[in-house]
């Protein structure tokens, strides 16, 4: 089995930099932001990004994800073509019905009002969604990368000028989004036409575009329809919330899955984008990815398993301290949730192995029960006047369950020791019980105020934050440049034996 290279390493540092940089933009804006703007246009704007990501998701019939896999660049090339050609006639197909199609929303978002405006963010999120997996197919992750952080500093930027401005509206929070948008794919797109536009439109070829439609048949035929359930199911509780318990209950939950958003966005998206063509090449090569898959997981675990117990323990409290009062519930929400947000980074890390394996017929399967399970939850509990944190409560760990086992799943099929790897989730848990012990001693038998139970919280952390980013961590060395140059690595993980790759309970990623 081959072992992990420093280019993989660094490959992962690359495309982590935008969400790191988007996430702490973010912890440091959201404060301001979440005191300008209340939580009916943050529910009213996540109903519209919820609508966006289900559309854009749905225009390729998932020949997009082929693009990675590709063996050629002229393959490569025809794809992207097919998937443009696609969406063109999706958006044309479905433009006469969009009337009577956005009937049954009309409740609970303004579809008439802003159906131009619908239909050109569709097209621009597609085509934003196409470009990042070009360039990830050519591994070209500072591309992807400098997309997120601009994507990350117009969207906070607009919202602090709007928010001092006092035009706290729908519609602003509905035009920010779209403003975001345009400009993260007008850079991709230039980058795009700049170096590959042309080798391109030499490349493709009507014979060419139909050779890979039916390469690569198997994502429209069986991987799409999971997917597509796939992209539905994330967007229903944003539209089951708004219906049965209103938009103020939205924007309280969206808040708090923005903030374990950028969570999942820094670990699991961006290794996924990683390990998707260095796991492709791989298995291309007749050779098997599991020490490669092991170390990931193993890595990503390391990174996020502090962040999650702190916020399972401490949530409301800091919440309440960092955006104001009226989000404590919000702080509620997210308690429950990082567990199931947890699995899902872990799920996301290793979800390209489904494609790899060609195992698209099961991602289906575990798709469509995901969407099943959270429209009975959410429908069931809103008609029966449920409250909205238990429901959320059910709803996390239902979802949770089912992305273990899912993840267990393809892991095993991988070829990765399930027992070596809960060992050592198991280690990382215990490492962490003496600080939740301290935690949930200061919650229940000290009279604390929440700003000082966080402030002393925090303290407490610096040896686990020592602990889980900096000891042995070969990335925090990427980062912090040790040797002469930080990139590429001074070769120390790169000159390990295969032998010292087996036990990563002490190596990161």
């Amino acid at each position: 089995m081959p072992a992990v290279n420093n280019q993989y390493i660094k490959n992962i540092g690359i495309i982590s930099l935008g969400p790191l940089v988007s996430t702490i933009i973010g912890f440091f804006a959201e404060p301001w932001i979440s005191r300008m703007w209340g939580p009916i246009p943050w529910g009213v704007g996540a109903y519209y990004t919820s609508v966006m990501n289900i559309l854009s998701g749905l225009m390729f019939l998932r020949y997009n994800f082929a693009i990675v896999q590709a063996s050629t660049k002229e393959k490569a090339y025809n794809l992207v073509a097919l998937s443009l050609l696609i969406m063109t006639l999706m958006l044309v197909i479905v433009a006469p019905f969009y009337k009577q199609i956005s009937q049954y929303g009309k409740a609970d978002f303004p579809f008439e009002k802003y159906g131009a405006v619908m239909f050109l963010s569709a097209a621009i999120t597609s085509l934003a969604i196409l470009l990042r997996f070009w360039f990830s197919g050519q591994k070209k992750f500072v591309a992807i990368s400098g997309s997120m952080i601009l994507s990350s500093i117009s969207n906070t930027a607009l919202l602090l000028i709007f928010g001092a401005l006092g035009k706290v509206s729908e519609g602003n929070m509905i035009f920010i989004r779209v403003l975001s948008n345009v400009l993260v794919t007008g850079v991709l797109l230039i980058s795009f036409i700049r170096r590959d536009f042309w080798e391109m439109l030499r490349s493709v070829s009507l014979k060419g575009i139909v050779s890979v439609a039916k390469e690569f048949k198997r994502y429209p035929l069986y991987e799409y329809w999971g997917f597509a359930a796939n992209a539905v199911s994330v967007g229903v509780p944003i539209f089951l919330i708004t219906r049965y318990w209103g938009q103020e209950a939205t924007g309280l939950y969206a808040k708090a899955n923005n903030i374990l958003a950028m969570m999942l966005s820094f670990a699991g998206s961006s290794v996924n984008q990683v390990l998707h063509k260095e796991a492709a090449d791989i298995v291309n090569r007749g050779e098997s990815p599991a020490t490669l898959l092991m170390q990931t997981s193993a890595g990503v675990s390391r990174y996020m398993i502090f962040p999650s117990v702190f916020l399972i323990l401490l949530a409301p409290e800091f919440f309440g301290v960092l955006l104001g009062s009226r989000w404590h519930i919000s702080g509620v929400f997210t308690q429950y949730m990082t567990i199931w947000t947890f699995t899902a980074i872990l799920s996301t890390s290793v979800l390209p192995m489904f494609g790899i394996l060609n195992k698209q017929l099961q991602l289906s399967v575990f798709t469509i029960t995901t969407l099943v399970l959270r429209v009975l939850i959410l429908m069931g509990m809103g008609r029966r006047g449920a409250d909205i944190v238990f429901a959320t409560a059910v709803f996390a760990f239902a979802n949770a369950l089912v992305l273990v086992i899912k993840t267990m799943y393809i892991m095993f099929q991988s070829g990765v020791n399930l027992g070596k790897f809960g060992a050592i989730l198991g280690k990382y848990l215990l490492v962490l019980l003496p600080y939740i012990a301290a935690v949930l001693i200061m919650k229940h038998l000290l009279n604390l105020s929440d700003l000082l139970l966080v402030i002393i919280s925090v303290a407490l952390a610096l040896p686990y934050v020592y602990y889980f980013y900096l000891y042995k961590s070969e990335l925090a060395d990427m980062v912090l440049a040790k040797g002469k140059n930080m990139l590429p690595l001074n070769g120390r993980f790169a000159n390990r034996h295969l032998e010292e790759m087996q036990d990563p309970g002490d190596k990161d990623i």
